[in-house]
C-alpha cells in the first residue's frame, strides 16, 4: 500500500493532497456477460481514497480497509483486525533527510572529496562525503543506523538482523550549491536471511530534473539476487519513467517493469517463471487529466479493460485502535470481507470472477468464516 501511495502521488502530482479513485469495466476477454456485470456491480460501490497520510478502501457504507500514519508510526485496519505501521511513507524527497541523519551518526568517519559523480537523470554531484568503516565498526553503529532506516523506510525492520562482515562504504552526494542530492552504499559481504550477499545501492534525486536508482544484492553463489533500476526524468511536470525490478531464486524468477509518461501511455509488465511455467501480465494505462483507460492482459490475451477516474477528496479522521495483531490477521480479515462483498454483488458469477481475477488470499477465504 505504501508503494501504491508513492506511485499515485507521482502519477497524479498531488503531493500533500488526497484523491478518490473509482473504476468501471468496459470489456473482458475472459468473463461472461453475467460475470462482467457482477464485477461492475462490485466496483460501483467501491472507493479508494489515498493521500500521504493514509488511505481508505470502502464498499458502499462499509470501510473494508484503512490506514493512518502519525509521524513515524501508524496502523492498518480491517474490521477488528489491526497491524502496526512503524514507518512513514518513504518518498524520494525524504531520502536526503535520512542520509543526513546517518551522516551525522558517522560524522567522525567523514572524508570530503571533490570527485564528480554522474547521477544520470538526477544530474551531477559536484562533491561528496565518504564514510569508510570496517565490519567491526559497522557492527557498533548498526543498531542506531537501523533505527534511522526504520523511521523512514517501510519494511526496514528486517535489516536489524543484517551484519556487515567486511569493509562498507557509504557516500553522500551534493550539488554545486551544497544541496544533498543522492547517496551510495557498498559492501562485498553482508549476512542477511542466512546468506552472504554483496550489496550495492546508488540513488540521485532532484525534483525539477529527475530520479535515478540502482540496487543489487546477489548471494555469494549467484543463485539469488534482487536488482532494481529506475530512471525518471521530469520535463515541466511531466515524468518519463523506465524501471525494472528483477528477482531470481533457484529455478524461480520474476521481472516487474514500468515505462511510459505520466501524461500519456504508462505500461506495467510482469513475467514470473517457476520451473517450466511462465506467466506474463501487462497493465496499460492511457492517462488523461482526471481519468485513465486501462487494459489488463495475461499471456497475451486481454482479461479486462475499463476506466479509472479520480477527483480531489478528503481523508476522514479515524480513531486508532489500542491493540494490534499483525498483517496476517489483517489480510485474512480483508480477504473474507472482499469475498462477502463479491458474492453479494455477483451471486451467480462470483466464482468465475474469482478464478480469473483474484489472488490466493481471496481464494483461501472461501474456506473461512467471513464476518462483517
Amino acid at each position: 500500500m505504501t508503494l501504491l501511495a508513492v506511485l499515485l502521488s507521482l502519477i497524479l502530482a498531488l503531493p500533500g493532497g488526497a484523491v478518490e479513485l473509482t473504476a468501471a469495466v468496459s470489456d473482458s476477454g475472459v468473463l461472461s456477460d453475467a460475470a462482467q456485470a457482477g464485477l461492475q456491480a462490485l466496483l460501483d460501490g467501491m472507493r479508494l481514497t489515498i493521500s500521504p497520510e493514509g488511505f481508505d478502501v470502502t464498499s458502499g457504507e462499509e470501510t473494508l480497509l484503512w490506514a493512518r500514519l502519525n509521524g513515524g508510526e501508524g496502523m492498518v485496519v480491517s474490521g477488528s483486525a489491526a497491524a502496526p505501521l512503524t514507518a512513514q511513507t518513504a518518498q524520494a524527497g525524504g531520502m536526503a533527510a535520512l542520509t543526513a541523519q546517518v551522516g551525522r551518526l558517522l560524522g567522525e568517519q567523514a572524508q570530503a572529496s571533490g570527485k564528480t559523480v554522474d547521477l544520470q537523470e538526477a544530474g551531477t554531484a559536484r562533491r561528496q562525503l565518504v564514510y569508510t568503516l570496517t565490519g567491526a565498526e559497522w557492527a557498533a553503529v548498526w543498531p542506531d543506523v537501523t533505527d534511522i532506516l526504520c523511521s523512514y523506510v517501510p519494511g526496514a525492520e528486517a535489516l536489524r538482523e543484517m551484519r556487515i562482515q567486511q569493509k562498507g562504504v557509504f557516500k553522500r552526494y551534493f550539488s554545486q550549491d551544497g544541496e544533498e542530492i543522492g547517496a551510495y552504499f557498498y559492501t562485498a559481504a553482508a549476512s542477511l536471511a542466512g546468506a552472504t550477499r554483496e550489496i550495492r545501492l546508488e540513488y540521485g534525486y532532484q525534483p525539477e530534473r529527475g530520479l535515478y536508482l540502482t540496487f543489487r544484492c546477489p548471494d555469494a553463489a549467484g543463485n539469488t539476487n534482487l536488482r532494481i533500476a529506475l530512471h525518471a526524468r521530469n520535463a515541466k511536470g511531466i515524468w518519463t519513467l523506465k524501471g525494472e525490478l528483477r528477482r531470481t531464486a533457484a529455478e524461480a524468477s520474476a521481472v516487474y517493469s514500468i515505462s511510459g509518461k505520466t501524461n500519456g501511455k504508462l505500461t506495467l509488465e510482469s513475467t514470473e517463471k517457476n520451473g517450466k511455467t511462465t506467466v506474463r501480465r501487462e497493465l496499460t494505462l492511457q492517462l488523461r487529466e482526471k481519468e485513465a483507460d486501462f487494459v489488463l492482459t495475461r499471456g497475451g490475451g486481454r482479461m479486462l479493460s475499463g476506466t479509472v477516474r479520480w477527483q480531489a477528496a478528503s481523508l476522514p479522521a479515524r480513531e486508532m485502535p489500542g491493540t494490534a495483531e499483525g498483517m496476517e490477521a489483517v489480510s485474512g480479515r480483508l480477504a473474507g470481507r472482499l469475498l462477502a462483498a463479491l458474492t453479494q454483488a455477483a451471486p451467480d458469477s462470483w466464482q468465475q470472477i474469482l478464478h480469473y481475477l483474484a489472488g490466493t488470499a481471496w481464494i483461501d477465504a472461501q474456506g473461512e468464516e467471513t464476518k462483517p
